[in-house]
């Protein structure tokens, strides 16, 4: 996972982000040490393969899910990203919800899947965020307790 930014809307979604489970998180920022300053942050509370870094230092890599937090699309401002960040059979997302964002439209014609808010809502409960189809006994249970429930 690529998480793009490091302010208030990055630190919402990384706590639920890694609840889920992926196997590591790249925090990419304008400001190298914003997104280093974030993992640290983690570092004490989480045991998970959590890296921080600048815009271009992914270049070469892609991820299979690209989530863009910065406030970019606010501005319909483009990310200084290189390029094959996010391959034809990964997903993107962007908080920015109501519109095509700069960062969207950056991913071409043969873009990968682009996530839209309403695909993607969390609802916040007991100071958690739960993903969409979270049922009300499953509030308030950790993400391997639901996941454990629904194998059952």
């Amino acid at each position: 996972v690529l998480l793009l930014g490091a302010g208030g809307a990055a630190r919402g979604v990384l706590v639920p982000l890694l609840e889920a489970g992926p196997s590591s998180v790249t925090i990419a920022n304008r400001t190298e040490s914003k997104a280093q300053a974030l993992v640290q942050l983690l570092a004490e509370e989480r045991r998970r393969a959590v890296a921080g870094c600048g815009f271009g230092a992914p270049a070469g890599k892609s991820f299979d899910l690209v989530i863009n937090a910065t406030s970019a699309g606010l501005t319909d401002t483009p990310l200084p990203l290189p390029s094959g960040l996010v391959a034809a059979n990964s997903l993107a997302y962007d908080m920015v919800y109501g519109r095509e964002t700069a960062f969207l439209r950056a991913l071409g014609p043969d873009r990968p899947t682009a996530l839209r808010a309403s695909n993607f809502v969390v609802v916040r409960s007991h100071g958690r965020a739960y993903p969409v189809g979270t049922t009300p006994e499953e509030v308030g249970t950790t993400s391997e307790e639901r996941r454990a429930a629904r194998r059952a």
